[in-house]
Parts: C-alpha cells; structure tokens; sequence
C-alpha cells in the first residue's frame, strides 16, 4: 500500500474509533499542556489513544494528544519542546510502543518522574498484530488497551473510580 493510501486508511479507522467512543459517552478535549485544574494529566502519544482516554476520564482528566495529524508520519516525528514539557507534567502518559512512537521514549528518558505512569499499549494488547505497530485495528486491543487506561486513571485518582467504571464500554 502506497504512503498516501496508508495514511487515508490510519484516518479513516482512527475516525471511526473516536466516534465508536464518542457516541458511549460525550465529552470535549483538554488542549492544555499545564495541570492546575485538580484533574489527572495525560498525554497520549497519539490522538486515537489520547480521545479513548477522554471518553473515559471525562472532566476529571486533562488530555494532550501529540499525534493528532492523520498526515504526520509517527516514525518521521521530531517532538518539540511543548511535548517534552508536556510529558514531565503528566501523571499518566499513553504511547503505541512496538516500534511506531520510538520518539515517546525519549521525552519519557528526558524527564524521569517514578510517580508516573506509563501504559504501552504494544505491553497490554490482548491480540498484538504480527509485524504490525497498529494495535487499534483490533477492536480486542482497543478494549484491553481502555480497561488499563481506566485501571491506571484509578490508581492516580481513586476519587472518581465510579466515574472511571461507568465510562468502561462493556
């Protein structure tokens, strides 16, 4: 498949994937890259991960998606330093791993913090894809992926569990 098809193809399922959890339960996205509000910081690395953990943390989370460009190729990425600020802040950081955001490592390397929490989706997938980093293409992994996300949103802020297990499609 050529790059461009690739990329439509990435949009379109990542499109699909923000609506499927749109439409379980409605909330906007947080853009700010500070955390003064009382909620749990998170940046995912890319935005499909970054809206499931919207959908599920609501207005207790503040979410920042790095990757948020369908057209942005993740392995020709060069974060900025408003991402490496981003990832020091966060309490909870969200990234593919499996070779696809090879750059989150290095922001995560550049600010130690060993009371974050770091979710790799490629570490949880219930059904990794062989040779393939797009672990979202499997709605298994997308529920397994979210049910760690809501684990560790509860870890971080067990104050609204019951807000955290509400937002848990079953």
């Amino acid at each position: 498949m050529i790059k461009s098809q690739r990329n439509n193809f990435r949009f379109i399922v990542a499109g699909m994937l923000s609506l499927t959890f749109a439409l379980n339960a409605c909330s906007g996205a947080s853009a700010s890259y500070g955390n003064n509000t009382g909620t749990v910081s998170v940046v995912a690395a890319e935005n499909f991960y970054g809206d499931i953990a919207q959908q599920l943390g609501a207005d207790h989370v503040s979410v920042v998606s790095i990757l948020s460009d369908p057209n942005v190729d993740p392995h020709e990425f060069e974060s900025s330093v408003q991402n490496g600020v981003a990832v020091s802040k966060a309490q909870l950081v969200i990234e593919n791993g499996a070779d696809y955001d090879t750059w989150m490592d290095k922001l995560l390397s550049a600010s130690p913090n060993p009371n974050r929490i770091v979710l790799t989706a490629a570490k949880v997938a219930s059904n990794p894809l062989p040779d393939n980093p797009h672990l979202w293409y499997g709605i298994d992994n997308i529920q397994t992926i979210a049910q760690n996300m809501t684990s560790d949103l509860e870890k971080i802020d067990g104050v609204h569990k019951a807000d955290y297990d509400a937002a848990m499609p079953r």
